[in-house]
């Protein structure tokens, strides 16, 4: 039977609004203990293979640690971030009290042993992202290589794909853009700035990562667009909140 010009019109608008509306999943080290990264507009679930799980939600500006054996999460945002930041800057001028207090022969040796426990009490290497005119394919997708230096050494080299190569939307891309953002906030001021990656210098999502220093690798196995059940970024109504853990010394 010869289907009507306005309902095929319909069905393929439908289909094309489906089609954009798709998840992805990105699939890292496939086996036993993979890393999955899940993202749908609006929220992203991380599983990195231990058990524990975390999740960000664009609304809230949020990224939660949730703690499957122990039924419990915790929160960070910027609120978190801001408190954290102070805790540290506290600690920080009772150090510079302390070392107020002793020898001038005696204060700089001090003052070295500390850099090496307190964060941001000692200079922090210095982060750059250096393009290359290396380009690869990851699990079939294009990827530009970068390389990462701190103190201006060589480091972590990242080979990072476009929103495109990944069959991402726009409001899935803006979504992993807010989660690195929020990411560089936790981090800023707390003297531990330099551990992360500057995500925001590359446009795009690393699908191959290896450190320098310890030969750690991360390897896109392959992507998946089929559609993601709600429950997954869903945290269980019984897990418990939890304050993080703000250790921070004497």
């Amino acid at each position: 039977m010869p289907v009507a010009p306005k309902v095929y019109l319909t069905v393929l608008l439908s289909l094309a609004a489906g089609a954009a509306a798709a998840d992805a999943t990105l699939i890292y080290d496939e086996g036993d203990d993979p890393f999955k990264l899940r993202v749908r507009a609006g929220e992203i679930r991380i599983d990195d293979g231990s058990g524990s799980w975390q999740l960000y939600r664009q609304a809230d500006n949020a990224i939660y640690s949730v703690t499957p054996g122990k039924d419990r999460y915790t929160r960070m945002d910027g609120d978190t971030a801001a408190r954290i930041r102070e805790r540290i800057q506290a600690l920080r001028q009772r150090l510079e009290d302390k070392l107020a207090e002793l020898p001038a022969e005696q204060r700089e040796i001090a003052r070295a042993s500390l850099a090496g426990q307190v964060p941001g009490f000692g200079a922090s290497p210095d982060v750059a992202v250096a393009a290359t005119d290396a380009r690869e394919e990851v699990a079939g997708r294009a990827c530009e290589v970068f390389q990462v230096e701190r103190g201006g050494k060589p480091q972590e080299q990242l080979c990072v794909a476009s929103r495109d190569a990944l069959g991402m939307t726009p409001a899935e891309f803006d979504t992993v853009a807010a989660m690195f953002e929020l990411m560089q906030t936790l981090l800023a001021g707390t003297g531990m700035e330099y551990v992360g990656l500057p995500y925001l210098e590359l446009d795009g999502v690393p699908i191959r990562y290896q450190d320098g220093r310890e030969g750690r690798r991360r390897t896109l196995s392959r992507v998946s667009h089929d559609a993601i059940p709600g429950l997954m970024f869903e945290i269980p109504p019984h897990y418990e909140a939890a304050a993080p853990h703000l250790e921070t010394g004497p």
